[in-house]
């Protein structure tokens, strides 16, 4: 409460040492208990003796209440003995809070562009640009982080994707805490993506997106996000991303756009053609091109682009949830301007991704030369009419990355058939370097019943399959995770079971290995004595006894692969169970599973 009782209490100790001092020398030295309580600490300005003071005392006629009257009108009397010398205050001039003064809304009532001041839990307020129905599916753009770096970036681009979605998009790309007009530390975006950026589609009243569109670091964070959030997220889409350890990309299942600049030499595109063989996406539109002669492609395309995978999903997106409102998750972010404030930039502030008129948006369809023969292989060939440099390109997949040929107004049919030719060229050098492979990239022995991994394109000799990749999902020479390869050539049996990937390698080496013992034992019958073999020879015969005694090994003994860790449970607001576990991963044959019966008797684990 208040406390009534002692703030008027402490009003008659603050009027009687006011009406003591008042007019003596020592009238500014007295201590006035102003502070000790709520009422007195309201009323110092008008107690001080700066304001125009009236008081009101009030008694009862009735004879019953004399004792009150009388104490009421010695306070009164008290009370006239404070001297007051009123001051004119200044005038202030009291700061305008409507976002929207001096702002307008946007005369196109379909784009809607306007400012959001965006409450984010956890991380303070965020400011950003915003176009579109808010009822709609979201879609949140990231931008980069160079100095100058903020939401304007995106701000014509999400325009166009408004514009251009017959179903209708809520864009938002927001200024990241320490950038534009957003506080904070400009650190938070990339040391913290996942959280970060799930507090911000909380506080837009949502549990997910539709999409999240990224540039450069701000891409970094949205593959981070994906990785750390992997429910957050529809779809994604970036833009010259930078891509630190990409091999963690594999678990990322959403469908991907992604457009890389080959002449960016602060954005490799080995980078992206490595990212793209790892993402584990079952639909990954990966773009490249040339900025010195194609000019702003990326720019141009990118929202006809991310429209048309958007349209394409949108059954996926539906199903998922969480993109539009929710009653359950509270709305917290409020106006923060009109189009003046999309449209104005600051001073400093980054220019918007370079614009471009005629979008049409992008179309899967079916390019014909004249003769009707077609101008692609394969179903995953993509043609769009966003723009002057992406009119009839099309997309040339390989089992190990995909290039792209966009063409210009000025490129003939002879330069896209050289490109073509070209990218053939270098797809039969990989193949050629792959199957003409000798040495086991582990043990540097010469291969022997080989495998290539799909991810990382090391082959290994049989003998070191036995040992390693047969039980656990690392490549043993560098230690990427996804050691199995998608190919219906199945063998081996385990917790990673072993593909064939390149069977022009196992038939080569097949034949050397073979040819290698054919030699021998015609030399030896020639000469009609024994001698030392050749060495490639005599390395070749070690190795198939080391595979052979591998396989032995394998038959004869039985091998486990075991996972052990903890197990948590909450068992209270204070309270955490923990469980030690140990488990056999793969599976196992009756046979197998009556000899492993008894071998773990206890697990513990000592935290």
């Amino acid at each position: 409460g208040i406390s009534t009782n002692l703030g008027l209490m402490t009003l008659g100790r603050v009027i009687r040492a006011r009406a003591a001092t008042c007019g003596t020398a020592h009238e500014n030295e007295q201590h006035v208990p102003y502070r000790d309580s709520a009422l007195t600490r309201l009323l110092q300005s008008s107690l001080s003796g700066n304001s125009l003071v009236a008081m009101l005392a009030c008694v009862s006629p009735t004879f019953a209440n004399q004792e009150q009257s009388l104490s009421t009108l010695k306070f009164a009397q008290l009370a006239l003995q404070v001297q007051s010398r009123p001051v004119v205050a200044p005038a202030v001039d009291v700061a305008n809070d409507d976002p929207m003064a001096n702002d307008s809304h946007d005369p196109d009532t379909a784009t809607d562009r306007r400012a959001l001041v965006i409450e984010v839990p956890g991380w303070g307020h965020v400011f950003a640009r915003c176009c579109g129905d808010a009822s709609k599916p979201l879609v949140l753009w990231v931008h980069g982080s160079g100095p100058h770096n903020s939401s304007n970036f995106w701000s014509h681009q999400m325009a166009q994707v408004t514009s251009l979605s017959d179903n209708g998009y809520f864009n938002v790309a927001i200024d990241c805490p320490g950038y534009g007009r957003s506080n904070g530390d400009k650190q938070t975006i990339r040391s913290y993506p996942g959280s970060f950026l799930e507090a911000v589609v909380l506080g837009l009243g949502r549990r997910s997106v539709a999409a999240m569109v990224g540039s450069s670091q701000g891409a970094a964070s949205t593959l981070n996000c994906a990785l750390e959030r992997p429910k957050l997220a529809s779809c994604i889409a970036v833009v010259h991303p930078v891509s630190h350890a990409p091999e963690r990309f594999q678990r990322i299942k959403q469908p991907c756009l992604a457009i890389y600049d080959v002449d960016d030499p602060g954005h490799p595109v080995s980078v992206g053609r490595r990212v793209r063989r790892i993402l584990g996406s079952d639909d990954i539109r990966y773009y490249e091109f040339a900025s010195g002669k194609h000019g702003n492609w990326d720019a141009i395309n990118l929202p006809a682009l991310l429209v048309d995978m958007l349209g394409e999903h949108t059954m996926a997106i539906k199903r998922r949830g969480g993109a539009t409102p929710s009653d359950s998750v509270p709305y917290l972010a409020r106006c923060g301007g009109g189009v003046r404030a999309y449209v104005e930039q600051l001073e400093g502030e980054i220019d918007p991704f370079e614009e471009s008129v005629g979008f049409r948006g992008a179309v899967k369809e079916e390019e014909e030369e004249e003769d009707g023969s077609s101008l692609r292989e394969g179903a995953n060939s993509y043609a769009t009419g966003a723009g002057p440099y992406c009119q009839n390109h099309s997309l040339l997949f390989s089992d190990r990355e995909v290039c792209i040929a966009p063409s210009s107004d000025s490129e003939d049919e002879d330069d896209a058939a050289e490109r073509v030719a070209e990218a053939r060229e270098r797809e039969a050098e990989v193949r050629e370097r792959e199957a003409s492979q000798v040495v086991c990239d582990l043990c540097l022995e010469p291969l022997v019943s080989p495998i290539r991994l799909g991810q990382c394109r090391h082959a290994l000799c049989g003998a070191c399959v036995q040992l390693t990749v047969k039980y656990f999902e690392q490549c043993p020479v560098c230690d990427q995770s996804g050691a199995r390869v998608a190919s219906k050539n199945k063998r081996g049996k385990g917790c990673n079971s072993i593909y064939r990937d390149d069977d022009e390698l196992v038939e080569r080496t097949s034949q050397r290995v073979q040819r290698a013992l054919t030699m021998c034992e015609k030399e030896v019958q020639e000469a009609g004595v024994k001698r030392e073999p050749r060495s490639d020879t005599k390395a070749i015969c070690a190795q198939l006894r080391r595979l052979q005694r591998a396989e032995r090994e394998a038959k004869g003994t039985l091998r486990l692969t075991l996972e052990y860790g903890n197990k948590v449970k909450s068992g209270g607001p204070s309270k955490t169970a923990y469980t030690s576990f140990v488990a056999v991963l793969g599976s196992l044959t009756s046979k197998e599973l009556g000899s492993a019966a008894g071998l773990i008797q206890r697990s513990e684990f000592n935290m």
